[in-house]
């Protein structure tokens, strides 16, 4: 067998590979001698048909199934013999341009009388040493929780079972209205904005738009009114973020919320399935802590990536490349799609903006290799169980309340392509564990308003 090396341009490799027809014809027939024990032919006994009759008989299916042996398993002993690795699947191919095989060549290759030839495709993966990771300086910020939010989440947790009476009073804070509404911007209607029988307790805060709730008080049922608000900055869908806004309203219900007692036997805790107040307090606690958590988490991944990209400049792979920015593209297109502007008037500025996409493109494809490389360094894997486990949802805080429900493959590098996408993935949260316990870690204490 010869293996030729074509290109070795940047990360890209093409390699051409030629298996002599004499090897083909040993390999041919060592699959021959094993098929002679099992092939059944009439006039001879199992086992002895002769090797050169199962030749004419057999030669050309068998032929195949050494080809078919050869393109699955000899690429990577070439790889491995090269010291390289593939960074994305290896393309193959029967000719140098990527055509058709000529139909006579291949049928010299089927009758042993020429070489077989073909040829690999691949980027390799890009070398990286990894620095002194104590060298990194984070700072991590530390929050406590305040008794006061604990007091207002269990006031919520609490109204969650809170009864109500239907009133024809005009609503005040404190009740809870139930209507209908379509949401309509510059005249034309908010994709998706119709909603009918959508209850909210005034002053609660359960609207995510300011001042949508502190306009329904007065209002009585059966009224129809309309009431203007301007979306947040961090509003999903995100195209609504910062936009004004007109609802009309038709007012189904207003009541009037009954009066619920924290009784000494707990069971106000109970009904939401806890065992008592403490219980249902630390719950809570625990519950927002485990928010501050995330917060600080993410903060905290941020900045080790943002100096691990600072301190790692390599070039990608290509064709890793395309496929994030691909994937980045897609998910922009589609989420134009999905709003109320057409595709026609946001081309122009997605095309704008291409360089941006594909700049985040290479920030994640250059961050899974780096993360990627400082894991295998490390050892770390990631069991089957465990990825079954990051996998599964959170369950509600309380158990029988009406609250509802708040990957990696690093360890294989023909799954590098999906790694950055899942934010939360097994091996990502790993890796970020251990660089923890190596890098500069400063606590700042600040208030829950500073996270």
């Amino acid at each position: 067998m010869q293996v030729i090396e074509i290109l070795s341009e940047g990360l890209k490799r093409k390699i051409k590979v030629i298996v002599p027809a004499e090897e083909m014809g040993i390999k041919l027939t060592e699959r021959i001698a094993h098929a002679r024990n099992h092939v059944k032919l009439n006039g001879f006994r199992l086992g002895k048909v002769p090797i050169e009759h199962l030749r004419k008989v057999y030669g050309q299916s068998f032929m195949l199934e050494v080809i078919d042996g050869i393109l699955h398993e000899m690429p990577y002993s070439i790889l491995a013999e090269r010291g390289e690795r593939s960074a994305t699947q290896l393309k193959i191919s029967l000719n140098e341009d990527n055509e058709d095989e000529d139909d006579s060549h291949a049928e010299q290759v089927f009758s042993g009388k020429a070489d077989f030839v073909f040829f690999l495709n691949y980027e390799v993966f890009p070398e990286i040493i990894i620095k002194d990771l104590a060298s990194i300086e984070i700072i991590r910020e530390v929050v406590e929780v305040d008794e006061k939010e604990v007091d207002e989440q269990v006031e919520r947790a609490i109204s969650s079972i809170r009864t109500y009476t239907s009133t024809n009073n005009p609503a005040t804070s404190g009740d809870r209205v139930t209507i209908e509404y379509i949401g309509k911007i510059d005249g034309e209607l908010v994709k998706d904005s119709g909603n009918s029988g959508m209850q909210l307790v005034l002053g609660s805060g359960m609207s995510s738009i300011p001042n949508f709730e502190e306009q329904l008080i007065g209002c009585r049922v059966d009224d129809t009114i309309q009431i203007m608000v301007t979306f947040p900055e961090r509003y999903e869908p995100s195209y609504l973020a910062c936009k004004e806004a007109i609802f009309e309203i038709n007012v189904k219900e207003v009541a009037t919320p009954n009066e619920l007692e924290i009784s000494n036997d707990n069971d106000t805790a109970r009904k939401l399935g806890l065992e008592s107040l403490a219980h249902l307090r630390n719950v809570i606690r625990l519950q927002i802590e485990n928010q501050y958590d995330s917060i600080i988490r993410q903060k905290i991944k941020r900045q080790i990536f943002d100096a691990l990209e600072k301190d790692y400049l390599f070039d990608v792979p290509e064709q890793l490349l395309e496929m994030e920015f691909n994937n980045i593209w897609n998910h922009v297109h589609s989420d134009i799609q999905n709003t109320d502007r057409t595709f026609q008037e946001t081309e122009e500025a997605l095309q704008n903006h291409r360089d941006i996409y594909r700049t985040l493109a290479v920030r994640r494809v250059r961050l899974g290799l780096i993360l990627t490389r400082i894991g295998e360094e490390a050892g770390i894997t990631v069991s089957n169980g465990e990825l079954n486990r990051a996998s599964e949802a959170i369950q509600p805080p309380f158990p029988h309340s009406s609250m509802s429900k708040e990957k990696s493959m690093f360890g294989r590098p023909e799954a590098v392509p999906h790694l950055y996408a899942p934010i939360f993935e097994e091996f990502e949260e790993k890796v970020v564990d251990y660089l923890l316990r190596r890098i500069s870690v400063i606590d700042r204490k600040i208030s829950p308003a500073m996270l």
